[in-house]
């Protein structure tokens, strides 16, 4: 029943093949069910289209691994193929090398790229990378709305406040309206004043 749910989804269009796979699709094949299913995803893969890349990071086999990262190499970013190959492979192995590429894909020239390549990088794991990444996002966007309130919701996540739809706390919220309309030269001071409440509560600093 599971590889039919999964040819089901293999063959969807519109917003019902935007939805992807689910896991527990995968975990109840059979071995035999599974390399047909990754064969399958694999030609896919090959013409680009990307919730065949979702389907294997779900998988995690060698092969799969191996195509995303020449899809990696050979997809100049900014791409949503690029884009959607670092995502997904950052899914499969959780390595840090490919939040790097993720940002390659924050160019401006196409706005919905742009900030879709944000979104994805603020739900990798916190690093100094991501943390850089989003800090500078606050020092040197003023325009841009939805880059400014991902990035300030990522800078709480690196010193591990719960995320904001779990804690809507009137300290936190003030706290992120003051991130996501401060100045240049205000960001360092709101950040420390963010670390120092994260510690008070007994948040554990993901970035060290």
């Amino acid at each position: 029943m599971s590889f039919d749910k999964f040819i089901k989804q293999y063959n969807a269009t519109g917003r019902e093949k935007l939805d992807g796979y689910s896991s527990f699709c995968f975990d109840e094949m059979t071995e035999e069910e599974k390399i047909n299913a990754e064969s399958l995803l694999l030609i896919a893969a090959e013409r680009m289209d990307t919730t065949a890349f979702q389907g294997l990071s779900l998988i995690k086999s060698e092969t799969g691994r191996a195509l995303l990262e020449r899809m990696i190499i050979q997809v100049k970013p900014p791409s949503l193929t690029h884009l959607h190959a670092a995502e997904f492979l950052y899914e499969m192995t959780g390595e840090n090398w490919l939040q790097e590429e993720i940002t390659k894909n924050m160019d401006k020239s196409n706005k919905f790229i742009y900030e879709l390549s944000i979104v994805i990088l603020s739900e990798t794991h916190p690093t100094l990378f991501l943390f850089n990444t989003m800090r500078d996002i606050i020092m040197n966007v003023s325009d841009e709305g939805v880059a400014r309130s991902v990035a300030s919701r990522a800078l709480f996540r690196c010193f591990g406040f719960p995320d904001f739809e779990k804690d809507q706390a009137p300290e936190r919220i003030s706290l992120h309206r003051r991130l996501f309309n401060a100045r240049s030269i205000e960001v360092d001071h709101i950040i420390e004043e963010i670390k120092e409440i994260g510690v008070s509560k007994g948040y554990v600093n993901k970035i060290n």
